[in-house]
């Protein structure tokens, strides 16, 4: 039962402070039945045993020198100073978290900024879905002003680092011709294989088995002298080159990177060799299946560390943003029977070849034949997509249009931030205007298409 100490007013219960006020230092007693006085502390109503118990306190304080009063004053200020400095520190608390909110907040629009910019545009997020219904925002390939370019040599160490810090190393050791045996090889073509080791970088052991797949990390092509990007030989394509079903499995031969040691066979025109193109992905987990992966680094590799064999895509004259530009070629020429073409760089290829590749039967009684060329630039991080959709000459008969595909084994692709060149056939009625202006559809997997037009340089008879 809670008591009032008529010292001070404080209300304190004296079974829990030995019949003691808190604040003051009071000493409380009561009278029992018979008047006298006990120890124990008087109720809040009390009312005639007031007056004794005030008397006995004072008594008390003046036997003990207010020692106890004394004792509970400091010991009240003390929790005082305390309760203080703790509603400072609340404060203090509460202020910075929020600032935390505030820049929180600041940050959330400065990035969503950058990201529109970027091509993560909010308003088209639910264009990219897949069967599950998961939205997958800004997975398009999207302008980049620039991407770092090194040069290494055959032997040096290549890293990669993915955004959650995980490394990944690779290694070219060589590029060389390979002679095998009983091999269908097209005439004037050569198979090079690159031996290559990738492993793990905190204990450089080469056994890389608990590692994901160097696809994930790399994206590995051969740059030919006349400017195309070669991808490499698929193991199905191996197969049937060497009539062998299984040989490329068994051998370590793969379109992809694998998280050891191992092969890759390109197929190339002969004299069209260049050189290595390592492109460093963005490892995302959640990319679904057949979605390539943003590129951070380039890496250029040869006989000599020279990174400036690679095109600087960055200061050509695409518009800002433009993700697309086509460009003239600057190469055209008339198509002969049985005659053999250079293509820039060196590489030649025949009539009878550029029959096969692009799947014309030369008809030359009625068309006139072109083979021309032109520049095709990607300024994404991703791989684009691209084709022939208008050809507008003039006249109510269509022209013949046909890709030049680089060989029977061997795609190629336009790949991240680079120029690429592109052979075409056209086949124009004869006598008519010698006028061909092409529209391209530009694209990927995740972007709206965009169109680029321009006139294709044929030559005059």
């Amino acid at each position: 039962m809670k008591v009032i100490c008529k010292s001070c007013g404080k209300k304190f219960d004296p079974e829990k402070t030995g019949h003691m006020c808190p604040r003051c230092g009071s000493w409380y007693v009561e009278k029992n039945i018979d008047g006298q006085f006990e120890s124990g502390a008087a109720s809040a109503d009390a009312g005639d045993y007031n007056q004794d118990q005030t008397s006995y306190t004072e008594d008390k304080n003046k036997q003990y020198g207010n020692v106890h009063s004394e004792w509970f004053k400091k010991k009240e200020k003390d929790v005082l100073d305390n309760e203080k400095r703790m509603e400072k520190v609340c404060m203090i608390i509460i202020i910075v978290f929020f600032l935390i909110i505030s820049l929180g907040t600041v940050y959330s629009a400065l990035t969503s900024d950058h990201d529109k910019s970027l091509g993560f545009d909010e308003e088209s997020e639910d264009e990219y879905e897949d069967t599950d219904d998961e939205i997958y925002s800004g997975d398009g390939n999207y302008y980049v002003d620039s991407i770092p370019v090194k040069g290494y040599a055959f032997g040096d160490k290549m890293v990669n680092v993915d955004p959650d810090g995980n490394a990944a190393w690779l290694t070219i050791d060589s590029v060389k011709p390979i002679d095998l045996e009983d091999a269908d090889i097209p005439e004037g073509y050569v198979v090079y294989d690159m031996e290559y080791e990738m492993d793990a970088p905190d204990d450089g052991d080469s056994d890389a088995e608990d590692m994901s797949d160097g696809g994930d990390y790399f994206d590995v092509y051969l740059r030919s002298k006349s400017c195309m990007m070669l991808e490499p030989m698929s193991q199905e394509n191996i197969d049937i080159l060497v009539s062998y079903d299984g040989y490329a499995d068994a051998n370590d031969i793969s379109e992809v990177v694998d998280a050891d040691h191992g092969h890759m066979y390109f197929m190339v025109r002969s004299g069209d060799y260049g050189y290595m193109v390592v492109y460093c992905q963005n490892d995302d987990p959640d990319l679904f299946e057949g979605k390539s992966s943003p590129i951070n680094n380039i890496y250029v590799v040869g006989e000599k560390a020279d990174a400036s064999v690679w095109y600087d895509v960055s200061k050509l004259d695409t518009p800002k943003g433009k993700l697309y530009k086509l460009y003239d070629g600057e190469y055209g020429q008339k198509i002969e029977n049985d005659k053999k073409y250079t293509l820039p760089g060196g590489a030649e290829i025949t009539t009878d070849e550029i029959s096969y590749l692009s799947g014309v039967d030369f008809d030359y009684d009625s068309y006139d034949y072109y083979l021309v060329s032109d520049i095709l630039l990607n300024h994404g991080a991703r791989i684009g997509s691209f084709d022939i959709v208008v050809i507008d000459t003039g006249s109510d008969t269509d022209p013949i249009k046909r890709t030049i595909s680089y060989g029977e084994y061997t795609d190629d692709a336009l790949t991240p931030m680079s120029v690429v060149y592109q052979y075409i056939v056209y086949g124009i009625p004869k006598g008519q205007d010698k006028i061909i202006d092409v529209t391209y559809e530009f694209g990927s997997v995740w972007d709206e298409l965009q169109h680029e037009s321009g006139r294709l340089p044929v030559p005059e008879q």
